[in-house]
């Protein structure tokens, strides 16, 4: 009740306020796995989260939507809890949600936007035209798609419930979408001022912190040269390098405050 009690509170303060959701977990595997280039690197094992992200004000917006329980426990990692139940930690419900940011569509990303019905979409038109097309039919770049998640968003695409961009884009007054692209063809970050600064959602443009410090993309890429562009330009976009959020490291819960984790996944307070 405490930790409710100082969310609200807090979100009285500010319009728009942001929330990590870690909703997944998975350990075991070579940190030199998470780079490009691993020669001479550390070879034990490196934990990473699997996160989506919350941002509150006049209206209730997601960065990505997460994954359920199948397809997270199906590809290899560990499920903590549902990310739709876990908004009920900061006071809101599925139903409270107006607006989906799509970071891009792998599947630990748009896993559970059939539980936004009435959630308008954003995305990047380079994203939805890739996670369609013919690379499809090619097994190394299909991999981090669902077919399933995929063929969700192409439905309400046709119900007129996706909004598509070709380049950066304003979402609110103080929200903005940056498309960057290297993870994936279309990949966007998000931008979002705060009382405490201007807050980066880098998402899998910087997988883990140290990608982007030691400028060595994460080893899922479609262009390597647009991956490291775009950490320079998360750098020049004015936020503190802590607020610069990653969309994979356990660091995230090592530097922002628990509010929450009544359901079993994890919120924390990026500020």
């Amino acid at each position: 009740m405490a930790a409710e009690s100082a969310v609200r509170g807090w979100l009285e303060l500010m319009p728009w306020k942001v929330f990590a959701i870690r909703y997944a977990t998975s350990g075991g595997r070579r940190l030199i796995d998470r780079f490009i280039d691993n020669t001479g690197g550390a070879r034990h094992a490196a934990v990473m989260d699997l996160y989506c992200f919350v941002i509150l004000g006049p209206r209730v917006i997601l960065v990505d939507t997460g994954a359920g329980r199948r397809e997270v426990e199906a590809r290899g990692h560990r499920f903590l809890g549902c990310p739709v139940s876990a908004l009920a930690d900061l006071g809101v419900s599925a139903a409270d949600v107006s607006d989906i940011i799509v970071t891009h569509m792998h599947w630990d990303h748009i896993g559970n936007i059939a539980k936004y019905p009435d959630a308008r979409l954003h995305v990047q038109a380079a994203e939805l035209g890739f996670a369609t097309g013919i690379m499809m039919g090619e097994r190394v770049m299909q991999r981090p798609y669902s077919a399933a998640t995929v063929a969700e968003m192409v439905t309400r695409l046709h119900a007129g419930q996706v909004s598509v961009y070709q380049g950066d884009a304003e979402l609110e007054p103080g929200i903005e979408m940056i498309e960057v692209g290297g993870h994936s063809a279309g990949l966007q970050v998000v931008s979002v001022e705060t009382e405490g600064g201007k807050v980066v959602l880098a998402g899998d443009a910087s997988h883990f912190e140290a990608n982007r410090t030691t400028r060595n993309p994460f080893p899922v890429v479609v262009d390597v040269a647009a991956a490291i562009r775009a950490f320079h330009r998360m750098e020049r976009m004015g936020a503190r390098p802590d607020l610069i959020v990653p969309g994979h490291d356990p660091v995230i819960a090592e530097r922002f405050p628990l509010v929450g984790e009544t359901t079993g996944a994890s919120v924390f307070a990026i500020r």
